[in-house]
């Protein structure tokens, strides 16, 4: 989760008031508020994050025994890690996390095995949470 913490003072400068007494001003600027307000908005609406591939999990039940490597990162996003396993095959995972200010978000994670041969054999874990 990202929060942002501003204080008063923070914000003013933010804004571009230098004191209070400039802010107590604005009650004579209507449209100096109205600018305030709309500034304030952006920063707040705009206080989100994303962070990995964003892929489609509906896409996993897709994914056929048999597929290259190639073939399925062409349809989940290129993956966030990759693990060389013994034996030769691979791990590939795939993670997306997303928050906003509000406190809701989500995160989500999927690891599928790559064969020595380079062919896609099954999806080993996947995972699906939701923050409210």
């Amino acid at each position: 989760m990202v929060v942002v913490t501003i204080n008063y003072q923070s914000w003013l400068r933010l804004i571009g008031l230098k004191t209070v007494l400039e802010a107590s001003r604005l009650q004579e600027k209507p449209m100096t508020r109205l600018t305030a307000a709309a500034v304030y908005a952006a920063l707040l609406l705009s206080g989100c994050a994303s962070i990995g591939t964003n892929y489609n999990s509906a896409v996993l039940a897709q994914l056929m025994p048999g597929m290259t490597e190639a073939e399925v990162i062409a349809r989940m996003g290129p993956p966030n890690g990759r693990t060389e396993l013994y034996g030769g095959s691979t791990q590939l995972m795939w993670l997306h996390s997303t928050a906003n200010v509000f406190g809701s978000g989500g995160a989500k994670s999927a690891a599928v095995l790559i064969d020595r041969n380079g062919k896609f054999v099954s999806v080993i874990s996947t995972t699906e949470m939701k923050l409210n």
